[in-house]
């Protein structure tokens, strides 16, 4: 099981990265040990790489020591973007 969890913002539209812990808590909890982050559910395309780049690495740094896997969303409309986002 992957789940893809939504891309959590603060009620001025800013990325709320602060929020990221207590749903991978959540989710481990509940026994899910993958994420697919940035993707299926839609805000990729809403967010700058540099949002997505901050997106993929708090997930990266909470899922560390756990047994979460993180996958991460690195399409787009722009190969360039899509390459930057892969190489990190």
């Amino acid at each position: 099981l992957v789940a893809a969890p939504h891309t959590p913002f603060t009620a001025a539209g800013d990325l709320n990265l602060a929020a990221v812990e207590p749903l991978a808590a959540h989710l481990l909890r509940d026994g899910v040990t993958a994420v697919f982050v940035g993707g299926t559910t839609g805000e990729c395309s809403s967010l700058t790489v540099d949002e997505r780049s901050a997106l993929a690495r708090r997930w990266i740094e909470v899922a560390r020591g756990t047994p979460m896997r993180v996958v991460v969303h690195v399409g787009g409309n722009c190969l360039a973007d899509g390459r930057r986002l892969a190489a990190e």
